[in-house]
């Protein structure tokens, strides 16, 4: 069970099957006075944000991914009333719908009247920055005088006071994951001192509102307060444990982390938090927090074992999941189970797969909740759809089965290979003509080592499945031969691997150091049975350009050594002869190196278009599929851009398997771009200051090999003495085109009061890129290279709470208009957010929501891997002069 920072839902539950217009409702009448605000009251650009919808409950996790787009004018309803169906299909992935309703505008007052039979959350970010609680028969009235916001009327108390406790909540101060990370126990405990101090200020406020509030609002407000610090609490002490976890340097015995476990667990404001009523009351998004206390409860009883490995993740899933089951009762156990299931089961372990079958059916057993369970049915469906209709569907499963000499043969003997299994049986009449295309694949790959075809057979006579494999005519008789033991179609491998027909060929990208690679199905069709030699090939040879890396470049003692990493070796090349794989096995990138590596400038004038991106992460394919698609360069990665810009915008670093790849490119098109009249630019980001840092831990396991085979460390594959580690240090951290400010993270309050230049922040931070120190005695570079309010770490325009006069500040300070940004995926496409002021380019491109931001004169558009245009905004306002 992975450690997620949960992101509290706060709501009201209601009886199941009910739904709103069957009950007698009140009036609800919400008024918000913007006559005096001062500034542009926000509007939405979005199409779906016009008209209504009806209520969908069921919120998991509160925000909407375009909540900061949808404008003062539409009121959000996110209620845990139930309903038939609390999908959302609209928002892959969030488990929530909304109910949406556009106010009446007359002379820039905003009237909203709605009625309701029970508490529930509306969310506006232009009224409250948090989803708030109304009541039925509320009459609230909102008024803004310059920055100050005035809440009266029925219910406006319990806003103000909602409001208050969220501003201590959120004031910034803290302890950082990492600091907990390399102190363990006794940082724990400065910051846990530090979580009590916010709760004694968060309840000193609520204190003396108690008696103009209710019961109910006084707990559900209490519940803002205590429900976020008691999951802080918890994850702040499982980050202390991760540490001592890998650390036996660290402070503090297994009995002190108990003792600190109960200490925050077991203190009232905890055992009120977990109590059924504040559960019930407070939503489902607090149900991760209880399902945690749980996990951590029973690593107890096993003295602490860590529930991560193959064979104790199931044990520890199945044992929670009957903990649940047989503890509690009711709506809550059934909101429990049913997130529990959903995160830790279907989206963890997928649906396709014995255990998780074993447990659903288990689930589906227990009488009543008929609603939840057909939602689960009806999730637990479009998993499997979700399955079949990607190319990469999750881990494979592990196996062992007999081989030939009947010894156990395991899926760790796959690891880093590309393995194909080929499920057969004797009699099988399909399995013959796949067998004559296997072995012409088996020839065709016989030398490359890093390819692996395994037969499993589920004949269940060994005698019968031996001559099978002498005679060659079901199976080719190259390859490694498993056997199941003559369970056949009932072995654990066979189900895991969801074989319901013969012959079935099932791919995976092997397993690099116990992480388990991921089964891959041809994209047309999923589970197709009878794959021919070119349509085997067209799934083999993509995945074959991922496992071999490189070039490698160095500069040692005035000679250029470069080294590229296949067929799991260091092979040794010509620098005159440098190629980089790409995703197209057939299709390698050529290099020249650049004669001079120069430092950029920081400043720019317009250009008449640019297209920017950022957090490609190692992810090769939608990288260079947004570059084609839009114009970039062509299929021969050579510039089409003209005398355009193409702006990264930083972390190209960790997490997929192809940086290397992805650098090269990059490299490779600035030289041309120049040639052009165009320009290329790359802005650090904090991924690649971490790498040139030597913080590693978001590398994946096959660089780590790589640089093995080299003979190196990952840092030194980064150093002064490799082209890409000169090439990377001679990169900005901040630029400006125009009027357009482009960095990774975005510029703090503290970075705007800070009295530098663009170039004086390059300048200073450049020497410091590969700099471990983590205090300087200049207040200049602790800004600059800081992690939380640096250029390249600042996550404030959509963490926080800041208000636009920081915003315009930093406009004012560097002459700009726009600030474009990536580090803080907020949606899954680009967004623009405070009228435009600020836009965010960070995607999930790993999920195939890949997009980037084109801005042609003063127009800016959302394009995607298929060169779709979507507007954005358009500033009449911006004096562009760009040719």
């Amino acid at each position: 069970m992975n450690i997620r920072v949960l992101i509290l839902s706060l709501a009201f539950t209601c009886q199941i099957g009910a739904t709103l217009a069957q009950k007698q409702t009140d009036k609800i009448t919400i008024i918000a006075d913007f006559s005096k605000f001062m500034g542009v009251v926000p509007v939405s650009k979005f199409d779906e944000w016009k008209g209504e919808a009806e209520v969908v409950p069921m919120a998991i996790n509160y925000h909407h991914p375009s909540w900061d787009q949808m404008g003062a004018e539409y009121l959000i309803f996110l209620n845990d009333a139930t309903i038939e169906d609390p999908k959302d299909d609209s928002i892959p992935g969030s488990n929530q719908k909304i109910f949406r309703q556009k106010a009446k505008i007359n002379n820039n007052i905003y009237t909203w009247t709605f009625h309701a039979s029970q508490p529930i959350r509306v969310a506006n970010e232009s009224l409250v920055r948090l989803p708030f609680l109304v009541l039925p028969g509320d009459s609230i009235h909102v008024a803004f005088d310059k920055e100050k916001v005035v809440y009266s009327g029925k219910g406006g108390t319990r806003i103000q006071v909602f409001r208050d406790v969220n501003a201590v909540l959120r004031d910034g101060s803290g302890t950082k994951f990492s600091a907990l990370s390399e102190g363990g126990l006794p940082v724990f405990f400065k910051a846990n001192a530090l979580l009590n101090q916010k709760v004694n200020n968060s309840m000193a406020i609520l204190e003396t509102a108690k008696s103009q509030l209710s019961q109910y609002e006084y707990n559900w407000i209490k519940g803002n307060i205590i429900a976020p610090i008691e999951d802080s609490r918890y994850l702040y002490l499982a980050v202390a444990w991760g540490a001592k976890d890998k650390n036996s340097d660290l402070p503090g015995s297994l009995l002190d982390y108990g003792m600190a476990w109960d200490s925050i667990m077991y203190q009232p404001d905890a055992l009120w938090l977990r109590s059924r009523e504040i559960q019930n009351m407070l939503g489902i998004g607090t149900l991760g927090y209880s399902t945690s206390f749980h996990l951590i409860e029973l690593r107890r009883k096993f003295n602490f074992v860590k529930p991560d490995s193959v064979a104790n993740v199931p044990l520890f899933k199945k044992q929670i999941y009957y903990k649940l089951k047989n503890t509690y009762n009711g709506l809550y156990r059934e909101r429990l189970l049913c997130y529990f299931l959903k995160e830790e089961f279907l989206q963890e372990m997928g649906s396709n797969n014995w255990f998780v079958r074993a447990i659903m059916n288990d689930y589906y057993a227990v009488p009543g909740f008929s609603v939840y369970k057909n939602w689960m049915k009806k999730l637990e469906k479009e998993e499997n759809e979700r399955a079949k209709g990607i190319s990469r569907s999750g881990p494979a499963p592990w196996f062992s089965a007999k081989d030939q000499q009947g010894l156990d043969y395991s899926m760790k003997r796959t690891e880093g290979k590309l393995t194909i299994v080929n499920f057969w049986y004797t009699g099988c009449e399909p399995c013959k003509l796949v067998a004559k295309d296997l072995k012409n694949l088996q020839e065709k790959y016989k030398r490359d080592t890093n390819v692996l075809f395994l037969n499993v057979s589920v004949d269940k006579d060994k005698q019968i499945w031996m001559n099978s494999i002498k005679e060659g005519k079901y199976v080719p008789s190259g390859g490694l031969q498993l056997y199941t033991d003559g369970k056949g179609k009932e072995h654990e491998m066979v189900k895991d691997f969801f074989v319901n027909s013969y012959p079935t060929i099932r791919i995976y990208d092997g397993v690099i150091y116990g992480k388990r690679g991921h089964v891959v199905f041809d994209a047309k069709e999923p589970f197709a049975t009878e794959l021919n030699e070119k349509q085997l090939s067209a799934i083999i040879e993509p995945m074959l350009s991922k496992f071999d890396d490189g070039p490698y470049v160095f500069h040692e003692k005035g000679k250029i050594k470069a080294y590229t990493i296949d067929d799991d070796k260091a092979n040794e090349v010509s620098a005159g002869q440098l190629r980089s794989s790409t995703d197209d096995f057939g299709k390698p990138l050529h290099l020249n190196l650049q004669k001079q590596i120069s430092v950029p400038a920081s400043t720019y004038p317009a250009a008449s278009k640019l297209l920017v991106l950022s957090d490609i992460e190692g992810n090769f394919t939608p990288f260079k599929k947004l570059l084609q698609a839009n114009g970039i360069m062509d299929e021969n990665f050579n510039w089409k851009f003209g005398k355009g810009h193409l702006v990264f915008a930083g972390d190209m670093f960790d997490r997929g398997d192809q940086v290397t790849e992805c650098l090269w490119l990059v490299y490779s098109l600035e030289e041309k771009a120049k040639a052009a009249g165009g320009m290329v630019h790359f802005i650090l980001g904090n991924h690649e200051i971490m790498n040139l840092q030597g913080n590693h831990r978001y590398v994946v396991e096959k660089y780590k090999k790589n640089a093995e085979l080299m003979g190196k460390t990952l840092t030194q594959l980064y150093n002064e003495d490799s082209e890409l580690g000169r090439w990377l240090r001679s990169k900005n951290i901040v630029e400006k085109i125009g009027d357009l400010l482009f960095m990774h993270g975005g510029a703090s309050s503290e970075l705007n009061n800070t009295p530098v230049t663009i170039a004086d922040i390059n300048r200073l931070a450049r020497p410091h890129y590969a700099d471990t120190t983590r205090r300087y005695s200049d207040k200049t570079m602790n800004t600059i290279m800081s992690s939380e309010v640096g250029p390249f770490w600042f996550r404030g325009y959509y963490n926080a709470l800041p208000i636009e006069s920081m915003i315009d500040s930093t406009f004012k300070k560097f002459d700009v208009k726009h600030i474009v940004t990536g580090h803080t995926i907020v949606a899954d496409m680009i967004t623009a957010h405070y009228g435009g002021k600020i836009i965010n380019t960070d995607v999930p491109h790993a999920s195939g929501k890949s997009e980037a931001l084109l801005i042609e004169g003063n127009n800016f558009y959302r394009v995607n891997t298929e060169g779709k245009k979507v507007l954005l905004f358009t500033d009449n306002k911006r004096k562009f002069s760009g040719k």
